[in-house]
């Protein structure tokens, strides 16, 4: 029974109940591959992914910045503090966020239009 208990088989196992759209097991699941194995991004940012779906964005931010943390090109982690931040109507660290995305990947459609969304908003 060890081996079920492995950081991969939690992975799989949050990335096929999140799929599936049972958020609350993926998110038991994702929480369980990030206790085994704190430095696998991976699973880290999907469950920081899965916290901001169940709208806990506190929980989600921390996980993003954690994710950012270990790996400084994670545009997709940095788009999504951008977004958890506007949620917070944290609008500069928003767009530091999206900008910081947009520096890694200067294609990002998402933190671009993130950018764009709070730059019209503020006008």
């Amino acid at each position: 029974m060890e081996k079920l208990d492995e950081p991969d088989v939690h992975f799989m196992l949050g990335m096929s109940y999140y799929q599936l759209g049972s958020l609350p097991h993926a998110l038991s699941s994702l929480k369980r591959a990030v206790e085994l194995n704190g430095d696998d991004v991976d699973a880290r940012f999907q469950y920081g992914l899965c916290l901001a779906q169940l709208e806990q964005v506190d929980e989600a931010l921390n996980e993003f910045r954690q994710v950012v943390e270990k790996d400084k090109n994670h545009a997709d982690a940095f788009f999504n503090l951008g977004v958890a931040y506007a949620y917070k109507d944290q609008v500069q660290l928003a767009l530091d966020s999206f900008n910081q995305a947009l520096d890694i990947q200067p294609g990002h459609m998402l933190a671009a239009n993130g950018k764009k969304t709070i730059e019209n908003a503020l006008k």
